[in-house]
């Protein structure tokens, strides 16, 4: 099991400076990550929209997200469903039960470069979705929208010396590196351990956005959601 590339320059350049500017025009609709682990102040870590991970995925605050997420991104998501169900070979499209895709935000909140190190390899499973779906092969998906002139990445490993127990643990030698690229569709399984690579923000200007979204296969249709 391997992170693959869906499409190297899915999006645009016009099209990720777009997407840009309107995450930064919701500003007031992102989200701390609940599970920050990041000891610096100076990285910033939310999530777009608010809600995405809360705890009660109730009905109301899904729809509420998904009319915002739609007035701002919905030609995106229908580029999205149509490249996907291409490349999965099967129909697939959204559910209003379920969130649409969102965004992680990092940014250095300081001067002077930052550098967030944490890792937290785990699996894409959502068992607070449960009453909601019956879930078949999870398959997740990201698009980075901007990244540092560092670069970012994913960490993964399919060799079994990634567990519960050392999941925080500091890179180790079986862990593997997939590098990321500006627009690119990438995708890799849902039960493939991984985690976000390390990486560093030289000043204010730099950001790390990516597009995040999952897509549960069935054996005749697929559903994208968040």
């Amino acid at each position: 099991m391997e992170p693959k590339v869906i499409e190297n320059s899915f999006l645009a350049q016009e099209e990720l400076e777009d997407i840009k500017t309107k995450v930064f025009m919701l500003k007031d609709h992102w989200k701390p990550i609940s599970d920050q682990l990041e000891k610096s102040s100076q990285v910033v870590s939310k999530i777009l929209p608010a809600g995405a991970y809360s705890d009660y995925f109730s009905e109301k605050e899904i729809a509420n997200n998904n009319k915002l997420m739609f007035e701002n991104f919905g030609l995106y998501y229908e580029k999205i469903r149509n490249r996907l169900s291409k490349y999965f070979n099967v129909p697939i499209g959204y559910s209003g039960k379920l969130q649409f895709p969102g965004f992680h935000i990092f940014l250095n909140n300081g001067t002077s470069q930052v550098f967030k190190s944490n890792i937290n390899f785990h699996l894409d499973r959502f068992p607070k979705l449960d009453k909601l779906v019956v879930f078949g092969k999870i398959e997740s998906i990201i698009i980075p929208i901007t990244l540092p002139s560092s670069g970012g990445c994913l960490l993964y490993n399919s060799n079994g010396e990634r567990n519960a127990s050392n999941r925080y643990k500091p890179r180790i030698p079986s862990d593997k590196v997939f590098n990321y690229t500006l627009g690119m569709m990438t995708t890799w399984p849902g039960d493939l351990l991984h985690s976000i690579g390390p990486f560093s923000l030289m000043d204010s200007s730099e950001s790390r956005i990516t597009m995040q979204m999952h897509v549960n296969l069935q054996s005749n249709h697929g559903t994208i959601f968040w």
